[in-house]
């Protein structure tokens, strides 16, 4: 197993700093956290969340951020790099949408969606991201955003593969999936966040959980999977460590001699 000190370490938010049932950060991964700024270590959260649903890092002291699964990069308020959808598509999409009783999500600095309030909508944002209620309705179909989600499943994709041939649809959960003009990822962020503060991908290490995971995790010096990942998340990883709510993070760490054993108390 190859060994590194990283410069900066990328970390996915759910299922991986927060644990699958209550969407909380352990304080394990608090102190690592901590820990890790402490030495110097750049401390960078890449999610599939929308930017607005973020804030509580910046307690942190997290403060760059990785948004939309990669469409949207934000240094407090220094905007890295960002995806735009076009226009004419994102009407052309929502129409289709709406008759084929389909919600979108639409993430800019906020997060929005389509008018069709679904049961299978209800379940994707509490799967997700651990939300108990639905984004607000975008205020315009005009409104300029930087990725939208189809909430679909496998099933009932092929209406909108055969309306849209030339759109990539990644799916990144077995309901949500990115409706993409041209490429988007976590690692793509990634390398424009990289080259704002001079690092290189060899000095990078990132951790994640979920299938949007596996191109940040292949892409930096050193990924690591959760223990709460798939298997095939975990084949694509340099180590694989234990579950959020089994103090993965600093498991991890401690074990790659990153960051000192923590009282006690704190992994509990």
């Amino acid at each position: 197993m190859k060994k590194m000190k990283p410069k900066v370490v990328f970390f996915d938010i759910d299922g991986t700093l927060t644990t699958s049932d209550t969407g909380d950060i352990p304080l394990s991964a608090k102190e690592s956290i901590r820990a890790l700024q402490q030495q110097g270590i750049h401390v960078v959260a890449a999610t599939g969340r929308p930017y607005s649903m973020c804030a509580d890092l910046e307690e942190l002291g997290i403060h760059t951020m990785i948004t939309a699964n990669g469409a949207y990069a934000r240094r407090n308020d220094d905007i890295i790099y960002e995806a735009r959808v076009e226009p004419t598509f994102q009407k052309q999409l929502m129409a289709f949408a709406r008759v084929q009783g389909n919600a979108l999500t639409f993430y800019n600095d906020a997060f929005y969606r389509n008018e069709l309030e679904t049961a299978q909508l209800s379940e994707a944002m509490k799967d997700a991201f651990n939300m108990t209620h639905l984004p607000p309705v975008l205020p315009s179909e005009t409104c300029q955003v930087n990725l939208i989600c189809l909430i679909a499943t496998a099933e009932q994709m092929a209406p909108y593969e055969e309306k849209f041939p030339d759109i990539i649809f990644q799916r990144w959960h077995r309901t949500i999936v990115n409706a993409l003009q041209r490429p988007n990822s976590k690692s793509i962020a990634i390398a424009h966040v990289l080259a704002y503060f001079g690092y290189t991908k060899e000095e990078a290490m990132a951790f994640g959980d979920g299938y949007n995971d596996v191109d940040m995790l292949t892409y930096v010096g050193f990924g690591i999977a959760m223990g709460n990942a798939p298997d095939a998340v975990k084949e694509h990883s340099d180590y694989v460590t234990k579950s959020a709510a089994d103090n993965g993070i600093y498991e991890a760490l401690v074990a790659l001699n990153i960051i000192e054993q923590l009282p006690a108390q704190v992994i509990d």
